[in-house]
């Protein structure tokens, strides 16, 4: 269905009737239908016409992102929307230090992997593949094909967890 095309149909009805118009059953009828389609559609989780889509949706909100790295100590991030700060978001820092122990590091990674949003996931995985395989990440295989299948493995493991009641 187009909400559109629904929409121009119901709009064409209603100037019709506010201008006078012939009226009969057919159309009443006819914006009935019409109507009970378009709040189907939308019950439906379709989208809206375009002339009701809010703002939002026609331009997307402007997000920022603020990180401010410490060498010596913790960096943080700061989001913000349209100027306004965002508080209660998740972060993920795919920055190994120098000395990161390949297990304790790959573990946490997957963890994170493991709880993300689905879309994020195949993003985060990439990040973290390249993370554990850095060169300054101690302790891990010397092939990047098994750190990796590794991390895979650590990722069902946290994803199966998730699933247990």
């Amino acid at each position: 269905m187009d909400p559109n095309a629904v929409l121009k149909e119901i709009r064409g009805l209603v100037t019709s009737y506010n201008n006078g118009g012939k009226w009969d059953n057919t159309d009443t009828d006819d914006l009935v239908r019409l109507v009970d389609d378009l709040d189907t559609w939308m019950m439906r989780h379709g989208f809206l016409p375009t002339e009701w889509a809010p703002a939002a949706e026609q331009h997307p909100p402007r997000v920022e992102m603020i990180h401010d790295r410490d060498y010596d100590g913790d960096c943080s991030i700061s989001v913000y929307i349209e100027g306004k700060v965002v508080s209660g978001y998740d972060e993920y820092s795919f920055d190994p230090g120098r000395g990161q122990d390949f297990r304790d590091y790959a573990d946490t990674l997957a963890e994170w992997v493991a709880h993300a949003h689905p879309k994020l996931k195949a993003r985060m995985r990439e990040s973290a593949y390249a993370a554990i395989t850095d060169r300054y990440v101690v302790g891990g295989p010397d092939d990047d094909r098994v750190a990796v299948r590794y991390f895979d493995l650590l990722v069902l493991k946290y994803e199966n967890e998730e699933e247990q009641p």
